[in-house]
């Protein structure tokens, strides 16, 4: 039998993104986060749980405004760093640490240059949802490249969350087309 306070465990492998936005002082800041999804096409919406702790929930409430971005598996350790140190502590010496690059975005939104794809979010609401509040976010610009309607798996490893700090890989091998019933 499973604790239940391990049910999340059973989600994963799930996609981790780096999650930015900007402090007061216009700063960049990026966090690590799994739980996040799309949430519609039209209006284009996109969410992410970000708990009250994290600095990331105070800038982007201040802001109205962050970005996602997906790394490739090749800056996992970027990707940890992120998740693993704290802006309050070392402000945007953080982003320096994880060998980063901030960028602006067609919209103002701090975007990171090495992700290989990105959107930039106006802040639509925030839903409490338990020891995470759901971010949800107005999609106003995607950086990026596909391969006919879906992410090219031979030139892209998406970095996957496994839980306890334990990243893989997806086997663009592995990719069957289907229909889900």
């Amino acid at each position: 039998m499973i604790p239940i306070s391990l049910f999340h465990n059973l989600s994963y492998p799930r996609n981790a993104i780096l999650v930015t936005s900007e402090d007061p002082g216009g700063r960049a800041n990026a966090m690590a986060a799994a739980w996040h999804s799309p949430l519609s096409v039209r209006p284009p919406l996109y969410g992410v749980a970000i708990s009250p702790k994290r600095a990331t929930y105070e800038f982007i409430r201040r802001s109205g405004k962050f970005g996602i971005n997906f790394l490739p598996f090749e800056l996992v350790e970027s990707l940890h760093t992120c998740g693993r140190i704290s802006f309050r502590e070392v402000g945007e010496e953080k982003l320096k640490r994880a060998r980063l690059t901030p960028v602006r975005g067609e919209f103002g939104v701090y975007l990171i240059e090495e992700a290989y794809a990105s959107f930039e979010c106006y802040l639509v609401r925030v839903v409490e949802v338990g020891d995470h509040d759901w971010f949800v976010g107005e999609v106003k610009s995607v950086r990026g490249e596909l391969r006919g309607n879906i992410l090219d798996l031979g030139r892209v490893r998406p970095t996957l969350y496994m839980g306890e700090d334990h990243y893989i890989t997806a086997d663009p091998s592995s990719l069957r087309k289907g229909s889900i019933r």
